[in-house]
C-alpha cells in the first residue's frame, strides 16, 4: 500500500487538481475585477457624495446662526449632530478662526476622516464648518469581502481537492485489479510504478510486447 508520504506529492502532480486550481484563480481574478474592484469604487464614490451633500446641508442652516453668533443655538445643533451614527466631531469657527461651537461623539471613533467647509451667507464669509466623519464603512467592507474570498476559496480548494482524491483512489483500485488480473494470466508480470499514467503506458507497453 502506497504510504501518506507518497499521495500528496501525487495529488499535487495530479492534472486535474492543477485544471481545478487555474479555474479557482481565474474565478477569483474574474470576481475581482468584475465585481469587488468596481463596487469598492462605487462605494467609495457614495461615501464621498453623502459626506459632500451633509456639509453643504449643515453648512446652509449653520451660516446664518455664525453671522447671528447665536452660541446658543449652534451647540444645540452640535449636540443634535453628533448624534448621528456617521459622524464624530463637530467644530464651527468664526472668521477669525474662534470655536463657536463644538460636540464630540462620548465614544469616539478609532477610523475616521476630517472635512473642512466655508461658511457663506449671501456670499459673505462668515467663519468654517469641521466636521469628523466615521470612516469604517470601507474597512468593514473590504473585511467582510475578503472574509468572503477566502471561505469562497477554502471551501473550493476542499472541494476540488476532495474529488481529485476520491478520483485518484478509484483509478489506483482499478489499477491494482488490472496489475492482479495480468499477474494471474502472466507469470513474469511485475505489478508497474510510478503516477498512474505511467503505470498505464507501461501495462500498454507491456501487453504489446507480449
Amino acid at each position: 500500500m502506497q504510504s501518506k508520504s507518497f499521495v500528496l506529492p501525487e495529488l499535487i502532480k495530479h492534472p486535474q487538481l492543477i485544471v481545478g486550481v487555474f479555474i479557482v484563480v481565474l474565478v477569483n481574478v474574474l470576481v475581482f475585477f468584475l465585481l469587488a474592484s468596481p463596487s469598492y469604487s462605487e462605494l467609495k464614490e457614495q461615501q464621498t457624495h453623502q459626506r459632500q451633500t451633509v456639509m453643504e446641508l449643515l453648512s446652509e442652516q449653520v451660516s446664518p446662526l455664525v453671522l447671528n453668533r447665536d452660541s446658543v443655538s449652534l451647540s444645540n445643533m452640535s449636540l443634535n449632530i453628533v448624534e448621528r451614527p456617521l459622524i464624530s466631531e463637530i467644530q464651527i469657527y468664526d472668521t477669525k478662526s474662534r470655536v463657536l461651537a463644538q460636540a464630540k461623539q462620548r465614544q469616539l471613533l478609532t477610523d475616521t476622516v476630517e472635512i473642512e467647509n466655508d461658511l457663506e451667507f449671501l456670499n459673505q464669509s462668515v467663519g468654517k464648518i469641521q466636521i469628523t466623519f466615521d470612516n469604517q464603512l470601507i474597512p468593514n467592507y473590504l473585511n467582510k469581502l475578503v472574509t468572503l474570498f477566502l471561505i469562497f476559496n477554502i471551501l473550493t480548494s476542499s472541494f476540488i481537492v476532495f474529488l481529485v482524491y476520491k478520483n485518484n483512489l478509484k483509478n489506483k483500485q482499478k489499477l491494482q485489479a488490472i496489475n492482479h488480473k495480468l499477474a494471474s494470466v502472466l507469470q513474469d508480470w511485475q505489478p508497474k510504478t510510478g503516477t498512474q499514467l505511467q503505470q498505464i503506458e507501461q501495462i500498454i507497453h507491456t501487453i504489446e510486447t507480449h
